[in-house]
């Protein structure tokens, strides 16, 4: 057997006798044999590389039974040194476990650190930026953070896997202390890698794009047309940007999360352009929900519906910028659950935040029927005869108009038991007039609803969503 199998079996050994130990105090026993065997061999000037792993190895597995260790850090930190993988590694962890910021040793990791960090082994150089990731503190961000990293970031030799541990490892050290961690002149480049096929890449990316938007909002504001093309590739109808990353049938959904988290952190862009690419990329992905699923398993609700939500939540941040179509999209979300164990779904469908982009509107009769005529097209006007299974009483139905964004006009119609609205939906391009009419029959407990609008798509929409209200 090698050597390396030698030092690992006398690990599992170890394992497997704290394991057969048949009460805490032969627990406690075995455990101060083997630390008092442990700090004998310390004492000893022959322990190679091998040994040093296994009993370090030895101590982790203590500590993580709950005892306190107090000697063998100085063997960890030297592990680190080693140019053998498991060995450095074994190190690393060591100190990520049990090492704190304030430890009398941590000089000499951050030294080590900066070691791997300057090395030309990409292995070794992801193993560094781990352990930062892990116990970054103030010090490894004054001298690892303002340069080292940043280089190794945007460096033209680092492959892909080397530039995510990096971008994630910036991220906390931005976290730690932002004002120690400028990376102005590299914003280009970290921008460039929302253009990357590399998925991992680009999520990193985008976290770290999402933070550096809080924390140096002005720098990185030119990112946002990228992370709009981005966002419209993947989401678009056909899927032209990472096409293999799908998840239960929804393209990159967790990187769609992240890319409208970054837009959330700016207004809306001013280029009519880019400005109409994400538009279409909400019309897209709202036009989405609203068809069957292709999968009935839970995790295809749960991506799908978690970029839905992430799509409202931006639209909720652009208001009024947006068309009109989109105000009135209607939602359909479906929800899987399970029943004595067969599968079931229900629908729920939606009218998502109207009331931002609607303005109550007052006035009296003759200025009513006047626009009433006024919108005579029968293209403007949408009518549905319904039945409803709710109370029809009066307080109920205004409370429902005048939620959804309508005014209830008194004295307007002859009828006194129908009800008259209007309502204004305001948009960045687009001011949509909208004046309705519900009439109630108690003896069939129907209603009829017509609306009249400027919008054609508008009419059709706001009458589909107000009869679910009912």
């Amino acid at each position: 057997m090698s050597k390396f199998g030698d030092a690992m079996r006398g690990l599992t050994v170890f394992i497997s006798d704290i394991r057969n130990c048949k009460s805490k105090e032969a627990e406690r026993k075995r455990i101060n044999k083997e630390l008092a065997n442990i700090r004998s061999k310390f004492k000893s000037d022959k322990n190679d590389g091998y040994q040093k792993k296994k009993y370090v190895c030895k101590l982790l597995f203590i500590f993580l039974l709950g005892n306190d260790i107090n000697f063998g850090y100085q063997e960890a930190v030297n592990l680190l040194s080693s140019i053998k993988y498991s060995e450095k590694q074994i190190g690393y962890l060591f100190v990520t476990v049990l090492m704190s910021e304030g430890h009398e040793l941590m000089p000499l990791v951050i030294q080590a650190i900066r070691h791997d960090l300057e090395s030309r082994n990409p292995i070794f150089n992801v193993l560094s930026m781990q352990c930062i990731a892990n116990i970054a503190s103030r010090e490894m961000a004054e001298q690892l953070g303002k340069d080292i990293i940043p280089n190794i970031l945007t460096s033209p030799d680092s492959n892909a896997a080397v530039k995510q541990t990096a971008c994630l490892c910036l991220l906390k050290l931005i976290r730690v202390d932002s004002k120690i961690i400028t990376l102005d002149s590299h914003a280009t480049r970290i921008v460039k890698f929302l253009s990357d096929r590399h998925l991992g890449l680009v999520t990193a990316a985008c976290s770290l794009l999402e933070e550096l938007a809080h924390t140096h909002r002005k720098t990185f504001q030119a990112c946002v047309p990228d992370v709009i093309q981005k966002l419209a590739g993947i989401v678009s109808k056909n899927h032209t940007d990472l096409q293999d990353y799908s998840y239960y049938f929804v393209p990159a959904p967790w990187l769609c999360v992240k890319l409208m988290k970054i837009l959330e952190c700016y207004p809306i862009p001013e280029d009519p352009i880019v400005k109409a690419r994400l538009v279409e990329a909400m019309e897209t992905i709202l036009n989405k929900a609203s068809e069957p699923s292709k999968s009935k398993k839970v995790q295809h609700s749960n991506a799908k519906n978690a970029v839905l939500f992430e799509a409202i939540n931006l639209i909720v941040h652009m208001d009024r910028y947006l068309s009109a179509d989109i105000v009135v999209v209607f939602i359909i979300i479906f929800y899987p659950y399970s029943t004595g164990g067969s599968p079931q779904q229900f629908l729920v469908k939606v009218p998502i935040m109207l009331h931002k982009f609607s303005e109550k509107v007052t006035m009296d009769s003759p200025t009513f029927f006047s626009r009433w005529k006024q919108l005579a097209n029968p293209a403007q006007e949408s009518q549905k005869i319904f039945t409803t299974t709710q109370p029809m009483d009066k307080e109920t139905a205004s409370t429902k108009l005048t939620g959804f964004g309508f005014s209830v006009l008194e004295g307007i119609d002859p009828n006194p038991d129908n009800f008259v609205s209007a309502c204004i939906v305001k948009t960045k391009k687009v001011l949509v007039g909208c004046l309705l009419r519900l009439e109630p029959n108690h003896q069939t407990k129907q209603y009829r609803l017509t609306l009249r609008t400027s919008h054609e798509s508008v009419s059709k929409n706001f009458n589909e969503l107000i009869s679910e209200l009912f």
